[in-house]
């Protein structure tokens, strides 16, 4: 998924990548809404 690839480089904290590292066990669909959430 080279969106989220690009999303988790936009989190440079430790906290950052940690909630990322939790949102990748959510399923695909979950974790894009999440993700519009950040970006919009």
């Amino acid at each position: 998924m080279d969106a989220w690839i690009l999303l988790r480089l936009d989190f440079p904290s430790k906290a950052g990548n940690f909630f990322l590292l939790i949102l990748e066990t959510f399923p695909a669909d979950i974790r894009l809404k999440i993700a519009m959430l950040f970006i919009l």
